[in-house]
């Protein structure tokens, strides 16, 4: 289950589960699955407040997190 809004928390659980389940080349998650948005997550924005901006594609810690763990597990990664 992913928890809403809790980073860290999601990307242990995703660690985890790719942990738990070596000898693959390509992990593929669920699109937001990191930060915990789903349908009920995202029409509880307010549109009139602005939230944190967005990380970095290239630089952010969620990306390099999963950089990292990719090469620890030589395979690739999708999230």
């Amino acid at each position: 289950e992913l928890l809403a809004g809790q980073t860290e928390a999601n990307l242990a659980r995703a660690e985890a589960l790719i942990r738990a389940n070596p000898g693959h080349r390509l992990y593929v998650l669920p699109e937001l699955s990191s930060h915990g948005y789903c349908d009920e997550v995202l029409s509880q924005l307010d549109p009139t407040r602005p939230e944190r901006p967005a990380q970095d594609a290239e630089s952010g810690s969620v990306t390099a997190f999963f950089c990292r763990l990719a090469r620890d597990v030589d395979a690739h990664i999708s999230y």
